[in-house]
């Protein structure tokens, strides 16, 4: 048995090569495992930046409509505080003039009832001076 086809040096580097391919090979498989498992990691990583990506546009827009809206009522704000300015000065003008006529009125009155007494006393003036001439009259 001293003689073989194969020496068996031969078979013991050839199964020490076995050894060391099937070692490797087993590498290669953990290896491409992980190199899929990075995959499978990098396009879900690569999904979360593209919906958070399309997620910015949207708030962007939402934003922009957002700030659009918010100048808008900005505006409105300015030009409501001006009706309102204008309105008190309306209010304060009429108020005013209100006052004025009411004391027009009243001094109207008062001349009225000043004219109205001094036409009452001459009535009565002349009433007693007529009663003074039937007395003398039937005298």
């Amino acid at each position: 048995r001293h003689q073989s086809f194969i020496p068996t040096e031969s078979v013991a580097v050839k199964d020490e090569d076995a050894g060391e391919v099937a070692q490797l090979e087993v590498e290669i498989e953990k290896l491409e495992e992980e190199i899929s498992e990075a995959a499978t990691t990098r396009k879900t990583y690569e999904l979360i930046i593209k919906r958070l990506r399309d997620k910015e546009e949207g708030n962007s827009r939402d934003l922009h409509v957002l700030d659009h809206h918010a100048r808008a009522k900005e505006k409105d704000a300015t030009e409501l505080t001006l009706m309102v300015k204008d309105a008190c000065d309306v209010r304060d003008a009429a108020r005013a003039e209100l006052s004025k006529a009411t004391e027009k009125i009243g001094e109207e009155r008062r001349q009225q009832e000043k004219a109205l007494q001094e036409k009452r006393r001459k009535l009565k003036a002349r009433l007693a001076a007529g009663e003074a001439h039937e007395r003398r009259c039937e005298e």
